[in-house]
């Protein structure tokens, strides 16, 4: 006999009824319609150095305020796609959601390309103030790193986890929604990938330990195992306990199909990733 202690159910299976979390569940997707996507754009636009469109007005938009102009500016972006894929599978009308995660997806893409003539950066899309600077510093083995900063950012690796969520999300779920910004999502959160193992694989011991100071808490929530033509090698696992311990001994275990096959996204803990095909 199999036992399972908890199995996923596909959001498009699930309806809420009538009540306080219904009424709840509604409440969100009018918060995210109301959202101007160009202004959660603003910070990945401005970092990549791309023009930003124009309001109503004909006045080039502007971020949106608080967090978002005060040094976790993008973070809201990653959270505000997952968002959209999940109201895409439930909700009663899900083209405007669907519309609007491709326009993030396509809009990060084009962001993303403004990097590809620059060595450290190549593969990068994120909001995070001075992106340059903040990763030029640790692809240089500059790490200065506080609980809440490293390299005089707020929590640029947090900032930058959003964005990876979001994709992934997006890649997973999209697939049988909205194929072509499922296969883009796959493309950008791939490069992003290569760009991270890029710049932290030269890093030594002592280094890496200084980032996970700021970031370790923000990469531990988040593990996912996708099918990819990836291969990733975690060699951080002496850094984290509980379910990371002996994830590479896991890894080994498997047979030789699966751990070709499988990609782990444990991205943030890893410094070697194998070249894709």
């Amino acid at each position: 006999m199999t036992s399972h202690i908890l199995e996923r159910v596909p959001l498009q299976q699930v309806r809420l009824l009538p009540g306080e979390h219904f009424d709840a569940q509604q409440a969100g997707a009018r918060y995210l319609l109301e959202l101007d996507v160009d202004r959660l754009l603003y910070p990945f636009r401005r970092e990549a150095g791309l023009p930003q469109p124009t309001d109503a007005d004909g006045n080039p938009v502007t971020s949106y305020p608080n967090w978002e102009e005060t040094g976790l500016d993008g973070h809201i972006a990653g959270h505000y796609l997952s968002a959209c894929v999940g109201f895409a599978q439930v909700a009663d009308d899900p083209q405007p959601f669907i519309d609007r995660a491709a326009t993030v997806v396509r809009s990060w893409h084009e962001c993303q390309q403004s990097f590809a003539g620059d060595a450290v950066m190549r593969g990068y899309v994120g909001g995070v103030p001075d992106s340059r600077t903040v990763f030029g510093r640790l692809a240089a083995g500059d790490v200065e790193s506080q609980n809440f900063s490293m390299n005089d950012a707020w929590v640029p690796m947090y900032n930058v986890h959003k964005t990876f969520a979001g994709l992934l999300d997006t890649w997973a779920d999209f697939a049988s929604i909205d194929e072509q910004t499922s296969q883009l999502a796959r493309t950008v959160v791939l490069d992003l990938a290569d760009w991270w193992c890029r710049i932290a694989e030269p890093l030594d011991d002592e280094t890496f330990d200084r980032i996970l100071v700021s970031a370790n808490r923000s990469f531990d929530e988040y593990r996912k195992v996708l099918p990819s033509d990836t291969e990733l090698i975690p060699d951080r696992t002496d850094s984290f306990p509980g379910p990371l311990a002996g994830l590479e001994a896991a890894i080994a275990s498997l047979p030789e199909e699966s751990r070709k096959e499988t990609w782990l996204f444990t991205v943030p803990f890893s410094r070697r990733i194998s070249p894709r095909s």
